[in-house]
């Protein structure tokens, strides 16, 4: 696996004076957008994530990412001991309030368009609303697939 080292300025910045190390002590409220993203990317890197890919576009509200900023691949251990590669979705939503339903269903409804998409993960720096969690649980129960963590 090659990995193409990237420490951007701000990242640094906003995990300055954190233990960034140890993953309670990330600034996630302080991280948005492309410091989520590059928080998460190096997370997942960690985490044995293969074949990554980040989808870094224009900035703002017109970036065209599809749904996803990150794309991974896990090998993950059946249970007749094969190891069945996962294609994971990531997207990532930095804010300062809660991430509301509407932030979530044009990624969810783009990856259930894609059948090679077997895991779609969330990611947020703050928390998400109590619609937006029966939304996506209610959005699984009729969407077998991609999981949604």
């Amino acid at each position: 696996m090659t990995s193409v080292l990237f420490a951007s300025r701000h990242l640094l910045t906003a995990v300055r004076d954190s233990k960034f190390v140890i993953p309670t002590a990330i600034p996630f409220e302080r991280l948005r957008a492309r410091e989520l993203e590059e928080c998460v990317y190096w997370l997942l890197d960690s985490m044995g994530a293969q074949e990554l890919v980040w989808r870094v576009g224009t900035q703002g509200r017109s970036a065209a990412d599809s749904g996803r900023d990150i794309e991974a691949h896990f090998h993950i251990a059946s249970p007749n001991a094969d190891l069945v590669r996962q294609k994971w979705w990531i997207e990532c939503k930095g804010r300062k309030q809660t991430v509301e339903a509407s932030a979530t269903k044009e990624t969810a409804n783009n990856a259930q368009a894609m059948p090679e998409i077997d895991v779609l993960v969330i990611v947020t720096n703050t928390t998400f609303s109590n619609p937006t969690r029966n939304w996506v649980k209610e959005w699984q129960r009729s969407h077998p697939r991609p999981t949604v963590k």
